[in-house]
């Protein structure tokens, strides 16, 4: 996207989040945002669904209530971002730096017996999924369960597919961030 007509779209993003009439909304659906410098940016509710923002610098932008279902946020800093209540849902986030980002107020899904779930869809081909349980919290990916996150990152850490363990490590660690944010894990 070019950058004069991102900045028009922030501006006017601006403008709307704060009520004025003039503003609007911005709809960033499906956009190529790959690698863009969007520091600070305010994209509180914004639709950015399917959005390219591989690599883009995210670093402390108002990502709370945003649509960011099924965007590439692969290798995106996010580090001090406002995930509150964004919706996550099949985004990519390998590699994404999610340090210091505030990921309160996701909504949890249930299974279908009523368990509490914790999903994130990664490498278009697996699900990493945490379970709340009465005994803490359960790990499954692929078509392995694990009980601890230790065991989890020493089964992944010592995995032969570097580029599978590089995908799954930063996803299971950015999901214990979502747990303790939630509540389910203690420090």
């Amino acid at each position: 996207m070019e950058l004069e007509k991102l900045n028009a779209i922030l501006i006017a993003h601006g403008l709307w989040s704060r009520g004025e009439p003039k503003g609007s909304r911005a709809d960033l659906y499906g956009a190529d945002l790959s690698g863009a410098n969007l520091y600070g940016a305010n994209l509180s509710g914004a639709d950015l669904s399917r959005a390219n923002l591989y690599g883009a610098n995210l670093y402390g932008a108002n990502l709370s209530r945003a649509d960011l279902s099924r965007a590439d946020l692969s290798r995106a800093n996010l580090s001090r971002a406002d995930l509150s209540r964004a919706n996550l849902y099949g985004a990519d986030l390998s590699r994404a730096n999610l340090s210091g980002a505030d990921l309160s107020g996701w909504k949890i899904a249930k299974d279908q017996t009523g368990v509490p779930v914790l999903s994130l869809s990664f490498d278009h081909e697996w699900m990493l999924q945490l379970i709340r349980h009465e005994k803490g919290v359960g790990i499954v990916c692929g078509c392995r369960k694990f009980e601890t996150q230790k065991e989890a990152e020493k089964h992944w850490f010592a995995h032969e597919n570097q580029q599978r363990r590089d995908v799954v490590v930063p996803a299971l660690n950015a999901l214990f961030m979502v747990a303790k944010a939630q509540g389910w894990i203690k420090d």
